[in-house]
C-alpha cells in the first residue's frame, strides 16, 4: 500500500505485471506478478496484491517503509555482431488470471 495514496495505475503498474520489489536497507530482492490494483484513494489504486508464485520472504512481512517497486521484463539481448537482427519474443496466456476478481472496496 502506499502512504502517500498515490496511483499504481498512474504510474504505469497494471495487473498481470512482474514487478520487483526491493528492501533497501538490506538489498534483498523478491520478485511478484499483480494480481489486482484496488483501493480506496480518488483513484482506488493505492493497493496491489501479489499473485502467489513463491513463498513470501520473510523480510518481506510487516511494515516496511523502505522499499523500491520496479516493473520487470523479459529481456532480449543483443550483440555487436547480431544487433540488427530480428528475435522473437513468445508471449503466453496466464489461463488461472482471465476472469475479473468481484470488487470489494466500493
Amino acid at each position: 500500500m502506499r502512504t502517500d495514496l498515490s496511483s499504481w495505475l498512474a504510474d504505469a503498474f497494471l495487473e498481470g505485471q512482474r514487478i520487483r520489489v526491493t528492501n533497501l536497507d538490506t538489498l534483498q530482492t523478491a520478485d511478484f506478478k499483480i494480481a489486482i490494483i484496488r483501493g480506496n484513494n480518488a483513484t482506488f489504486d493505492e493497493k496491489i496484491e501479489f499473485t502467489a508464485e513463491l513463498p513470501l520472504p520473510w523480510w518481506l512481512t510487516g511494515t516496511l517503509s523502505n522499499v523500491r517497486v520496479e516493473r520487470i521484463a523479459a529481456i532480449v539481448e543483443f550483440t555487436d555482431v547480431d544487433w540488427y537482427m530480428q528475435q522473437n519474443v513468445v508471449l503466453e496466456a496466464v489461463l488461472d488470471r482471465l476472469a475479473t476478481p468481484p470488487v470489494e472496496d466500493f
